[in-house]
């Protein structure tokens, strides 16, 4: 594999009530690690947990060379662990049904990277589908890597505050 950096990666996404913390590995191309869990946090989680939960997520990103394990890439392992995941959430978290899961659900990406954390709203552009369109880099939050928790959280809360949603 070339010396590739590609930092550690991590999709949080936040509904009505939770906070779902996704650790992202791969090589260029990132996806949910299926060997990690999904993070769960209440609405009402303090920034300090919050950021503490980044943290945890971030340190458990790989990097995954697809020459190496294709099968991490498979489209359909990576579609049933989705659906497995949802179907758990909707059970567990006692929501009625997908729509009202990801209805008003928005995103944001996070990448550490030579020192920094760069968070990055996104745009609910479908039900289950988020994007950039309309985000520039003067959009992102950058933080150094050695910021607290809170800050970290208060960060989280910040970016996602920035996210956008045309889905009804």
């Amino acid at each position: 594999m070339l010396d590739y950096d590609s930092g550690d990666n991590v999709s949080i996404r936040v509904n009505e009530r939770f906070y779902f913390i996704f650790v992202l590995s791969g090589y260029h191309f990132f996806v949910r690690d299926n060997e990690t869990p999904v993070y769960c946090l209440e609405k009402d989680t303090t920034e300090e947990k919050l950021g503490e939960m980044l943290k945890l997520a971030l340190s458990q990103c790989r990097i995954i060379d697809p020459y190496e394990n294709s099968d991490f890439f498979d489209r359909k392992r990576i579609d049933e662990d989705y659906k497995e995941w949802v179907g758990d959430v909707l059970i567990k978290c006692k929501f009625k049904s997908i729509k009202s899961l990801f209805l008003n659900m928005m995103s944001c990406s996070i990448k550490r990277i030579n020192g920094n954390i760069i968070l990055q709203p996104s745009l609910h552009k479908k039900l289950k589908d988020w994007t950039r369109d309309g985000y520039s880099d003067d959009d992102d939050i950058i933080l150094p890597d050695t910021v607290t928790n809170a800050e970290l959280g208060k960060a989280i809360k910040e970016v996602l505050s920035r996210c956008r949603s045309v889905v009804k």
